[in-house]
């Protein structure tokens, strides 16, 4: 009976030795999840697309996006970045995200669609809206730069630069020839206000891709803001050798050369209008240019022009007036156009002395002695109180001679008349019965009547005086009267008086 509990003990023993190892044996790891499906390779290139970026950006610049467009689309359906860089040139903002969409509907797994709404929704600054695609491009083109690149634009025009730099930097380190990211590392320099490390990046993107204008354009409007204006010039040139007849770059070349060589700038001028640049300030400036250098001809051109384009622009007509002038001055003779000139800074100043004074020697010397007096002395008030500026002393000191000779020969009172309106007309009458007798040695058989009207202020001063009727037909004795009465004080309060002045 022992030896059977002995046995049965053991067997107990050895089965609670096996209860005890299976319980302490380590489970089998549970299997590892699948791998994510590798995605399949992107349909577009990633450094194709930095080139087509760029590329519409420089014809951006250049006002060729449709150009751009047609010659993207003409490149054919089966190159995909061609086929996006034609999406991206549409001219209309909602068209080429409607186009963008479109391509996504018929090409689903492509990362054209998303890229491409990446980019406008960055132009747009709806980040909301951006961040969904821009991940979905990112993803299948497998962190391609230009993504990045859009990023950063949608940063920059949000006025994040921290967060724009970093993201082009990005897209630099991944891919430091990508031609889109240098030009957009340019932008975000600019904006920081560093011009030299935006100068740095746009002749990075110069040495990268020598056929950009944009580049050199950008490159230019810094240099052009430095201090060393002339540092612009050989840029200038560089965008002119690319593109040789932009408006924009002739201009803006013309401009600066203008101090050191203002005989090419003028001829850059020239062909900046021929093709096409007729705005105010390149036509001013090429008007003024000539005006300078003595181009008389091409500087009436310029200034024409301008004065075509903007009636109201006083300068421009001023310097037509000062250039008809110097053709006058060399006997070459254009006193319609200086005239004509002259009446339209008048209409927009009522007291520029210049105008004033080429009215009234036309006016003397065509014998409308009325007109001439008037001119003379609107001309004298303006030079009395100061308003001078771009006359030559000796010009003045000629209009105050001109003015006391005509004065003299009018017989114009030395002490103007004052009083009641019947004593200044009889003071008025005397003085001018001494010219009236010194015309009838020239003219006999003079005689006649002037009926006159004068309106006068409540301070007495006589505000203008109108020859209503002339039987006397005498210019000189007319100019008389109209200048004795225009110095005349009447007392009797702001009135019109009219009276008749016979002369026999």
């Amino acid at each position: 009976m022992r030896a059977t509990r002995t046995v049965s003990l053991t067997i107990l023993h050895v089965g609670a030795v096996a209860l005890w190892s299976a319980c302490g044996t380590t489970p089998e790891p549970p299997p590892a999840p699948p791998a994510p499906p590798v995605p399949p390779p992107a349909d577009v290139d990633g450094a194709a697309l930095c080139q087509v970026v760029a590329e519409v950006e420089d014809a951006a610049e250049q006002g060729r996006l449709r150009e751009a467009h047609d010659r993207f689309e003409a490149a054919g359906a089966g190159d995909r970045a061609k086929r996006f860089g034609a999406l991206l040139a549409v001219v209309n903002e909602q068209e080429r995200f409607r186009g963008f969409r479109e391509d996504g509907e018929m090409h689903p797994a492509s990362a054209l669609a998303p890229l491409g709404q990446c980019f406008v929704y960055a132009d747009w600054k709806m980040e909301d809206q951006a961040s969904g695609v821009c991940l979905t491009a990112d993803t299948a083109l497998r962190g391609a730069p230009i993504v990045d690149v859009a990023r950063a634009r949608l940063k920059r025009k949000q006025g994040a630069l921290d967060a724009a730099s970093a993201l082009v930097d990005n897209a630099l380190t991944r891919d430091g020839s990508c031609v889109a990211a240098q030009l957009e590392a340019a932008r975000v320099h600019a904006a920081r206000g560093d011009a030299d490390k935006a100068m740095a990046a746009w002749e990075r993107a110069r040495a990268a891709w020598p056929a950009c204008f944009l580049c050199a354009v950008e490159a230019a409007r810094l240099a052009d803001a430095s201090p060393d204006r002339t540092r612009a010039i050989p840029l200038w040139e560089a965008a002119l050798a690319i593109t040789p007849g932009s408006p924009v770059a002739l201009k803006q070349y013309a401009a600066a050369l203008a101090s050191s060589e203002p005989g090419k700038a003028l001829a850059a001028y020239q062909r900046a209008v021929e093709a096409g640049a007729d705005d105010l300030p390149t036509l001013l400036g090429g008007a003024q240019l000539a005006a300078a250098t003595g181009d008389v001809v091409a500087g009436l051109a310029f200034a024409e022009k301008a004065a075509a384009l903007q009636k109201n622009e006083i300068d421009a007509w001023r310097l037509v007036l000062a250039l008809a002038q110097r053709r006058n001055d060399a006997a070459q003779g254009d006193p319609a156009r200086a005239a004509g000139a002259a009446r339209e800074v008048l209409r927009l100043v009522d007291e520029d002395v210049p105008a004033l004074l080429v009215l009234a020697r036309q006016a003397r010397a065509a014998g409308g002695l009325v007109e001439a007096v008037v001119r003379y002395d609107a001309a004298a008030r303006a030079i009395a109180a100061g308003r001078v500026a771009g006359v030559e002393p000796a010009d003045l000191e000629a209009a105050k001679k001109e003015h006391a000779a005509l004065l003299a020969e009018l017989h114009v009172a030395a002490v103007a008349a004052k009083g009641k309106p019947e004593t200044v007309v009889r003071q008025v009458q005397g003085a001018v019965q001494q010219l009236f007798l010194e015309r009838l040695k020239k003219k006999r058989g003079l005689a006649g009547a002037l009926d006159v009207a004068v309106v006068v202020s409540a301070a007495g001063t006589v505000d203008s005086v109108e020859i209503v009727s002339d039987s006397v037909g005498d210019a000189a004795v007319a100019a008389s009267v109209v200048a004795n009465l225009r110095r005349a004080t009447i007392t009797g309060g702001a009135k019109r008086y009219s009276f008749t002045m016979e002369l026999k």
